[in-house]
């Protein structure tokens, strides 16, 4: 009995530990995102400050939504993407979600749509049309993000 209690202990301790190394590492990867989002501002701040919203983006804004230059908008999108980031963070460090439970499609596209969906009447839904600069084509969406989730998860 006593050796049963040890070995249950030795394993909650060991996978407590394991919780804690990746918690400490998805806190190290929010402050490299942190950092990188600060660059990638200052980098297009000069550039972003003087363009307006393009019209094909605009259109797909939530109705009433308006930004008066592309750094708005993209500032916008960054306050709601690092809102949604923590409250994910927060979950996972406090034990409400597992990180496998995040690391799967479902969840995924409810992480976009509820970063995106003050900002984009599309959050949440799968792409149809093809992409701009970076991206696959729409029908390969619905294969390539659960594998790339069990490769994380993995």
């Amino acid at each position: 009995m006593a050796l049963k209690y040890h070995e249950d202990l030795r394993s909650k301790v060991k996978m407590r530990l394991q919780q804690d190394a990746r918690a400490d590492s998805i806190h190290k990867c929010a402050v490299q995102q942190a950092t990188n989002s600060f660059r990638i501002e200052q980098m297009l701040s000069e550039e972003s400050a003087s363009r307006v919203v393009p019209l094909e983006e605009s259109q797909f804004l939530v109705p009433g939504l308006h930004f008066k230059s592309l750094l708005d908008l993209e500032r916008f999108q960054a306050e709601q993407f690092c809102r949604e980031y923590q409250a994910c963070l927060m979950q996972v460090l406090s034990g409400k979600l597992s990180y496998l439970e995040i690391l799967t499609a479902s969840y995924l596209y409810e992480l976009h749509r509820s970063c995106f969906e003050q900002v984009f009447v599309w959050a949440g839904v799968v792409r149809t049309r093809p992409p701009g600069f970076v991206g696959i084509a729409p029908e390969q969406i619905r294969i390539a993000v659960p594998e790339l989730m069990d490769t994380l998860a993995y």
